[in-house]
């Protein structure tokens, strides 16, 4: 992927938003789950998860998030 690091990180954040209950921030959910270090950067595992919700150019929009 050749995403800017701030862009990798606002797509991680959005992603988030849509995972688990609402009363976490995008944030919180992301660090926690090891997306983001705790300068809020996106890690290896981070920039992994964008990259496969990348490959999912085939798949339903309805299904994707991002």
């Amino acid at each position: 992927m050749t995403a800017e690091p701030n862009e990798i990180r606002d797509r991680i954040l959005a992603f988030a938003a849509n995972v688990g209950g609402a009363t976490n921030a995008p944030e919180a959910k992301a660090r926690r789950r090891g997306w983001l270090d705790d300068k809020g950067e996106p890690t290896a595992d981070g920039r992994k998860l964008i990259d496969s919700l990348g490959d999912q150019d085939g798949t339903r929009t309805v299904f994707r998030g991002l």
